[in-house]
Formats: structure tokens, C-alpha cells, sequence
């Protein structure tokens, strides 16, 4: 989540028309991060208003920034794809193509039929949101949760694409896979505190591979780094 917000973030500059479904977080709580991520202040302090005189203005400004751009959040636990195609239609007929369309998570969306499983229900969910990705000509990233094997593997705990829940259409209708994975989360000790290696596990257009970036916990947000493959900066 804190990834996607980060990517919605780098949008506003650009007033990129962004479609952001939250089926976890409400609308609020998501502003919220995303004026932490940017503005360094630490969310807790945001939402008890614990600020500076000069903080709170700069948070207010902030937010009416975020509120007056083409990111458009929505709140809708449990959607389904006909139900989310339906509301994306609405806010094209508002405010034209979309740029970019993030779902916050996968697993959490809902379905229009019975499954003898969630395998299966998350396999129609993928195959939709293919759809969904043809039919508004833009990107769609859709945020996915992990089993818990890679907590459960000694050594590596680096997660590959059968840690995926619910995995089997994730992998083969995804266009491009990647994983987040952060040392420190496993290792207290280690001297690379907040790295976090990008595994690119599946790209049908280009090569696969790992990028870094630093996490900043304080604020959960990202930045580039300059950690290297050998462990050095």
C-alpha cells in the first residue's frame, strides 16, 4: 500500500487521472498517508492534529491539493468487477481517460457469483481485471497478499510467485510481477535497515530482476537508494 500511494503521489505533478480503490482503508485514511509520505510528518501526528502552526498549514494546503487533482479515491469494500467497471465508467464520462488505475488489494475484492473456492474466485477476479485494463486503455496494478511461506522458509525468506495467495491466475494473467522485500523485517540486526529490494519475477515485455529503494518506516514512504547487488552503497 505504501508503494501504490507513493506511485499515486508522483502523479500529482503531472495531474494524471488516477483511479484508486481502497477496500481496506477509508478515504481519509489514505489522504492522510499520502500527505505523510510527502510532507515527512508522521500520520499518528496527522490524525490526532498534533502539529505546528506552520505543519498544519502545510497539511491543509496539501490536502486540498490532493482533493482538487485527478485522483479520484474510492472506498468500496468488497466491489466486484462489474460494480468497479461501472464506477470507472462514471468518472471517465467526468473526467475523461484514465491514466492509471490501483487496486488496494485483490484478495478483498468481491464477486457476482458462487465459488467452490477462492482459487477460483480470485482467477475470475484476475481474468476481470485484464478486462478492465483493455477496456480503459491503461494500467492497472493490483496490490496482492502473500501465503505465508516465505515467513515459514529457513534462509531465504525472499518471496517467488507461488508465495502468491491464491496464486495460480496471478501468475499466468499478470503482465508484469514484482515483490517487495525488506531484510530488516527478517533480520533486526542487519546493517540495511530499511532496504528494499524490487524483485521483478515476471515481465513479458522487458528483462526481470531487482531495483532498491529505502524505506522510511516513520513516514512509510519510499525513496530510491543506492544500495547495490553486493551489498554495498
Amino acid at each position: 500500500t505504501s508503494l501504490a500511494t507513493d506511485i499515486i503521489s508522483n502523479t500529482i505533478p503531472d495531474n494524471l487521472k488516477v483511479a484508486f480503490f481502497t477496500l481496506e482503508m477509508s478515504k481519509e485514511q489514505v489522504v492522510n498517508k499520502i500527505i505523510s509520505q510527502n510532507l515527512e510528518i508522521p500520520a499518528q501526528r496527522i490524525k490526532k492534529w498534533d502539529l505546528s502552526f506552520q505543519e498544519k498549514e502545510d497539511v491543509q494546503n496539501f490536502k486540498s491539493q490532493i482533493l482538487d487533482s485527478n485522483i479520484k479515491i474510492n472506498f468500496k469494500p468488497g466491489i466486484n468487477i462489474v460494480q468497479m467497471k461501472r464506477s470507472l465508467r462514471r468518472l471517465v464520462s467526468k473526467i475523461g481517460p484514465l491514466d492509471l488505475i490501483v487496486i488496494d488489494y485483490l484478495q478483498l475484492m468481491g464477486t457476482y457469483g458462487k465459488y467452490e473456492s477462492k482459487e477460483k474466485a480470485v482467477s475470475d477476479i484476475s481474468k476481470g481485471l485484464k478486462e478492465v485494463a483493455r477496456e480503459f486503455k491503461c494500467p492497472v496494478i493490483a496490490l496482492s497478499q502473500l501465503n505465508r511461506k516465505p515467513e515459514e522458509r529457513k534462509g531465504d525468506h525472499k518471496p517467488i510467485m507461488s508465495d502468491l495467495r491464491e496464486s495460480g491466475a496471478i501468475e499466468q494473467d499478470a503482465d508484469i510481477i514484482i515483490f517487495l522485500y525488506r531484510e530488516d523485517y527478517y533480520k533486526k540486526d542487519t546493517e540495511n535497515q530499511g532496504v528494499t529490494e524490487g524483485i521483478i519475477s515476471k515481465n513479458r515485455q522487458g528483462p526481470t530482476g531487482s531495483f532498491y529503494l529505502q524505506f522510511i518506516k516513520e513516514y512509510t514512504h519510499f525513496e530510491n537508494s543506492t544500495f547495490q547487488n553486493d551489498g554495498s552503497f
